[in-house]
């Protein structure tokens, strides 16, 4: 009889261990995952900001050349 119980609580001891690796696995898993989304949220807003800016620079430069022609002409 003592013998079944140390076996019981063995396998519940093992079982413990394994639940918990899965949980530290889990987390890793989950925390590679969100940094990624986040990265490539990251790098998308900061490729809309790059084309924003672009847009503006490029009418900017079209406004500094009217100007430029209306004062020479």
């Amino acid at each position: 009889m003592l013998a079944e119980t140390t076996t019981e609580s063995s396998l519940f001891g093992i079982a413990a261990i394994i639940t918990a690796l899965g949980g530290v696995v889990t987390t890793v898993v989950a925390h590679k995952k969100g940094k990624s989304e986040a990265t490539e949220k990251a790098a998308q807003e900061c490729h809309e900001r790059v084309t924003a800016l672009r847009k503006e620079s490029e009418q900017l430069g079209e406004e500094l050349h009217q100007l430029k022609m209306e004062r020479l002409g």
